[in-house]
């Protein structure tokens, strides 16, 4: 079944993953006014070729992006606040099947402002994180 992530949550890096819906309501920050095409995305990094023409992976690299829309001034200058140079949980959350919710813990993004003529200001933000095959830092979580 498709799944809609139609909000991303963002909260100073916690090493409690979250477990509630409802808990989300405390120490996370909401994007809910989002563009199509949020994702969290993983693949191999560093590989080996082996002699029988296979590879193996050593490390993985998850990328995440997301776009708010409709962002004011004082919601960009949060986002600033809460984004730069600070480690951070990312969780994408469709509200109607809380589970398999992707998440991304102890990354550190950069929300990128677009301001163009005739169109509401935007705010594209992004962030990777690589981690050995064996601690990856992406994972899924089930809200109850």
């Amino acid at each position: 079944m498709a799944r809609f992530y139609k909000e991303v949550y963002v909260r100073a890096h916690d090493a409690t993953p979250p477990s509630t819906y409802a808990g989300l309501a405390s120490g996370w920050t909401k994007y809910d006014n989002l563009l199509e095409k949020n994702k969290m995305e993983l693949s191999p990094k560093a590989q080996n070729a082996l002699a029988d023409g296979t590879s193996s992976t050593d490390s993985e690299e998850t990328v995440t992006d997301f776009t708010a829309d409709k962002v004011s001034g004082v919601d960009y200058n949060n986002m600033r606040s809460l984004m730069i140079n600070q480690k951070v949980d990312v969780l994408f959350v469709d509200p109607d099947q809380l589970t398999l919710c992707p998440y991304l813990e102890n990354v550190r993004l950069y929300p990128k402002i677009t301001a163009e003529s005739g169109a509401t200001l935007k705010v594209a933000v992004s962030g990777a994180k690589e981690a050995s095959v064996n601690a990856p830092a992406q994972s899924f979580v089930s809200l109850s």
